[in-house]
């Protein structure tokens, strides 16, 4: 855990009633700890980007390897049943409600290219589905058990620019907790609490072209130098994803550490 930034490192409210701010989200699998750190308007605009992505976006994913959530601890409870469909063996059209346990554990995989900061173009998203522990054949098991000729999983709805801003959400805060709220400009805080910004939130997020795996840490601040700035990078692996790549945010410019209405 971090000490306490004693201010909303998104808008600088400086108040008794800041809270504590998990990096990573802890319905994502995120530990560490930014204490006193957001206020109770950003905490709201943060808070139900999350809930979009914990729930839609991997909804499935959590309860299947019981990833924690705030209102349920026991998150094998978490979208506890899913709407299969498919057609029987007479050629109808079936739906079924399936416990989630009996379902073959699949995620979708986010993928970008660079940050357009990067590359001098905007930077393209793309989704796959990829089955994990044997799914392809569990999910063959389950039809032949309910008897049909074909079965098909809803796959989750994505947003492409929710998942943006939370990856933009989880640099910033990083960068909060390891250089200090005067530590750096910041260039994501209007992305993230949905002000108009002068560029495209892809413009500072992105991946890798090819894409890169993982780390072993999760997070990874460096420094690039473009035109004489020296810019703040994060490097961000959900590791709670196994099969995700892993993905690059500029979060703000170096300044030194200077002093001066960062926020």
């Amino acid at each position: 855990m971090y000490e306490a930034a004693e201010r909303c490192i998104y808008c600088g409210t400086v108040n008794d009633s800041l809270t504590r701010e998990h990096i990573i989200p802890y319905a994502l699998g995120g530990e560490l700890v930014l204490p006193k750190s957001s206020c109770d308007t950003c905490q709201k605009i943060t808070s139900k980007n999350e809930l979009i992505i914990a729930r839609q976006l991997y909804g499935l994913h959590r309860a299947y390897e019981g990833i924690k959530s705030r209102r349920n601890k026991n998150a094998g409870k978490l979208n506890e049943y899913l709407e299969v469909t498919g057609v029987d063996n007479n050629g109808r059209k079936v739906t079924e409600n399936i416990l989630v346990r009996d379902l073959p554990s699949f995620q979708i995989i986010v993928k970008y290219t660079q940050p357009g900061l990067l590359s001098g173009k905007e930077s393209q998203f793309t989704l796959e589905s990829k089955f994990l522990k044997q799914g392809e054949t569990k999910l063959t098991e389950l039809r032949v058990k309910l008897g049909w000729s074909k079965i098909s999983l809803r796959s989750p709805t994505a947003n492409p620019h929710s998942f943006s801003k939370q990856l933009a959400k989880i640099a910033h805060a990083y960068c909060c907790a390891e250089l200090g709220h005067d530590g750096f400009e910041p260039l994501l805080i209007e992305h993230i609490l949905d002000k108009t910004a002068e560029k495209h939130i892809t413009y500072y997020v992105g991946g890798y072209e090819p894409q890169l795996p993982q780390t072993r840490e999760g997070l990874i601040l460096s420094y690039i130098d473009l035109d004489g700035i020296k810019y703040i990078k994060v490097d961000i692996s959900l590791h709670f994803f196994k099969e995700s790549p892993r993905y690059q945010v500029i979060c703000g410019k170096l300044n030194g550490g200077n002093s001066g209405g960062n926020f």
